[in-house]
């Protein structure tokens, strides 16, 4: 008889197990998809905590033992995966035979088909994350120390097991500590407590003494080891993160949670009032499966920032056990069986909306390339390694880890110490430049399928000569032009190969009153003048150095929060001063050419001109806008002397060819130098300028007035009202 139910037990634990494992197996990822699973791979190789290699507090178990399998696999996005596929599908069986211990067969079987159902264990089965690790150690360690209240050698196991698990979440040491204390309690036994304290600590060392020889001795490994706690405001309970807590929880359940304890609601109300549950008798398996889930929750409350289910895997064991011990209580408790028969029907219908969302979720996370390692893959295969520096924020390890050949930092870094006389562009995650954000590509997994890296946007820079935001500075936001919000102290950096000449330029307002605004160039002076509140254009002529070049643009006037204004509704607590746009350094050389349709060149546009729209991937234009349009220019003498006359040449485009008036009269500086007729299509049209009309060390503007205007809606092409005559290519002066 023994045998028998050894062999059916045999059977089931086979069943499940296989199961559990072909669905994970069959969507696993191919990819290292988080930011922290790419520093697990990387800390195969080298475990080093000072450069988050892991990240602190360092999860040396979890490295550990990786390490081991993938000296075997050779590879390190198969060894994490598969590591968190067989930790799923094992977590899924010691949910069986916890449940199965502790209540019976019946339940053991609805737990574990509940728990490896749920969206979160699935997705985090089949990703390279420490959670579902911890989840499987935590559930075999707590089964093997029930079993251990009445049989040593396997208390023993249990508390070797609790401790490993430690070292694979350390964060979860609190809830461990817990739960062993009480199986130590519970067993009352003076010579397996200290044994299993041997073993406990035996499980502990196992971990913390290499980690602290790999990290320079245990006082700088538990140094390490706090900066993520200590980063942490712990032990606050808000209104705010106990709603975060029931979103996620949520989230990684789906709405089926809610039946499931609607179930458990009813089972207990039934059972207090047949006395089965008293508040002075409540059975050590309820108890500690309350325990488990009251702990965990306090924990994870109080440290975690909680945006992400994952982070709540450790209690879907016991609450997979709590919801299956309940639907069996209830269905062999009531006596009616269309009641039995609803019961049943509701826990099947909350089991298979979680597999739904479980699988179609882990599906889509399967087959939909994260966005980081599209970007990488565009890299690639668009950019030569000599030539190209990255910078990241989000997408940093991605980067680093996909791109070996690659030159690649955080954040932005200190330019000088990392530039090289090759590197020529900069490809980046974010925008690095003040002037108009240029966008290369865009890649998105949906945020509903992985809660990271659900974007990313590739700019590119130009290293030379480009107005780079080093302190001071937000993140850009668009009102229909792009434009950053910046503090009263604020600077830029330009880097120039040679010594340069040219203008500065920019468009800039005052958060709420006219302020000063003062201008220094490599801590000289070079512009001082009063901004209002409403966008002014500002040129400042300049001289480069070689090399860094250091503009600082500050005011001696205090910043404002949004949120302090009087008179206004805002959560805006940021220090503002300035918002600025269109900000740029313009060479001045010997061929002058302005691309008006890209936004770097915006300040050159003084009046008539339209915003910029971009018609392909080589082409942006700006229509004209009402009878005359005003260009500036600067000129710093780089006009040859020889030549008594200047050329200026430019592309543009009729917007009917067929209106009456197709001539365009030119003006610089207010002098009359010659019309053109536009003729059908895009062209080039070319203007001679004499000489004596030109500032050569200074301003210049060049009128374009329009012989006739049409909008769109009057000609019956769109609703769009404005006055065009033009749409403009580029300018070049020679």
């Amino acid at each position: 008889m023994h045998s028998q139910i050894n062999r059916k037990n045999l059977i089931i634990v086979t069943v499940l197990f296989s199961i559990a494992l072909l669905i994970r197996l069959f969507l696993v990822s191919k990819y290292l998809d988080e930011w922290d699973s790419v520093q697990y791979a990387l800390s195969l190789h080298e475990f080093n905590l000072e450069i988050h290699q892991p990240h602190p507090p360092g999860y040396p178990s979890y490295v550990f033992l990786a390490t081991v399998i993938n000296w075997i696999l050779q590879n390190d996005t198969l060894t994490l995966n598969m590591l968190s596929v067989f930790s799923g599908a094992l977590s899924v069986v010691f949910t069986y035979l916890l449940g199965k211990e502790m209540y019976n067969e019946k339940v053991g079987i609805i737990s574990a088909i509940i728990i490896s159902l749920t969206p979160a264990h699935l997705v985090f089965s089949i990703i390279a994350m420490t959670d579902i690790v911890f989840l499987m150690f935590l559930t075999a360690s707590v089964y093997c120390l029930y079993i251990g209240l009445r049989s040593n050698k396997l208390l023993y196991i249990g508390a070797f097991l609790a401790t490993y698990a430690v070292g694979i979440r350390p964060q979860n040491f609190i809830l461990v500590a817990i739960l062993l204390i009480a199986f130590l309690y519970w067993k009352k036994e003076i010579v397996p407590i200290i044994k299993s304290i041997i073993f406990a600590a035996i499980g502990g060392l196992i971990w913390f003494v290499p980690a602290s020889l790999l990290s320079g001795g245990v006082i700088n490994y538990l140094r390490l080891a706090r900066t993520q706690i200590d980063a942490i405001e712990r032990f606050v309970y808000t209104v705010k993160t106990i709603e975060n807590y029931f979103t996620i929880l949520l989230d990684g359940w789906t709405i089926s949670i809610l039946i499931f304890a609607a179930i458990v609601i009813m089972a207990g109300v039934i059972a207090i009032r047949k006395n089965v549950i008293t508040i002075k008798h409540i059975e050590k398996n309820s108890t500690l499966l309350i325990l488990w889930i009251v702990i965990a929750s306090l924990v994870y409350i109080s440290i975690y920032q909680l945006y992400i289910s994952r982070y709540l895997l450790p209690i879907f064991a016991p609450l997979s056990i709590i919801f299956g011990a309940s639907i069996v209580w209830l269905t062999d408790n009531i006596r009616y069986s269309n009641i039995k028969k609803i019961i049943y029907v509701c826990a099947s219908i909350a089991v298979i909306i979680m597999a739904y969302q479980a699988l179609s979720h882990a599906y889509l996370l399967s087959n939909i390339t994260p966005a980081p390692i599209q970007a990488c893959d565009y890299i690639k295969y668009n950019y030569s390694p000599h030539d190209t520096m990255l910078v990241a924020t989000d997408s940093y390890r991605h980067f680093q880890y996909y791109l070996p050949n690659f030159n690649a930092h955080y954040n932005l870094p200190k330019y000088a110490n990392i530039l090289n006389k090759n590197t020529s562009t900069i490809v980046s995650d974010i925008p690095l430049s003040i002037a108009d954000p240029v966008v290369v590509q865009k890649y998105h997994r949906s945020y509903d399928i992985y809660q990271k890296h659900d974007n990313v946007s590739l700019y590119q820079t130009n290293l030379y000569l480009e107005p780079f935001a080093s302190t001071g500075f937000y993140y850009p936001e668009y009102d229909g032009n792009f434009f950053r919000w910046m503090t009263n102290d604020s600077e830029i950096w330009i880097y120039s190969p040679t010594e340069c000449q040219g203008v500065f330029c920019f468009e800039i307002r005052s958060i709420n009153k006219p302020r000063h605004l003062f201008v220094e160039l490599n801590n000289a002076t070079v512009y001082e003048s009063i901004v209002s509140p409403e966008y002014s254009v500002i040129t400042i002529p300049v001289n480069l150095v070689p090399g860094d070049n250091t503009i600082k643009m500050f005011s001696n006037e205090d910043n404002i929060r949004p949120c302090d204004v009087e008179g206004t509704v805002s959560n805006d607590d940021r220090q503002l001063a300035f918002a600025i746009r269109g900000t740029s350094f313009i060479e001045a050389n010997k061929t002058l050419y302005i691309d008006i349709g890209k936004y770097k060149y915006s300040p050159c546009l003084r009046t008539g001109f339209s915003s910029p729209e971009k018609w392909s991937d080589e082409l942006d234009i700006v229509w004209s806008s009402g009878n005359q349009s005003e260009l500036f220019i600067v000129s710093t003498q780089f006009l040859d002397n020889s030549s008594q006359t200047i050329t200026l040449t430019m592309k543009c485009l009729p917007f009917l060819y067929d209106s009456s008036n197709r001539m365009i009269e030119i003006y610089v500086n207010n002098n009359y130098v010659g019309q053109i007729s536009i003729t059908e299509g895009w062209n080039q049209y070319t203007v001679e300028i004499s000489r004596e009309y030109i500032v050569e060390n200074g301003y210049n503007t060049i009128t374009f007035k329009y012989g006739d205007t049409t909008s769109p809606r009057e000609a019956g092409v769109s609703d769009d009202p404005r006055p065009i005559a033009i749409a403009w290519d580029w300018v070049e002066l020679k």
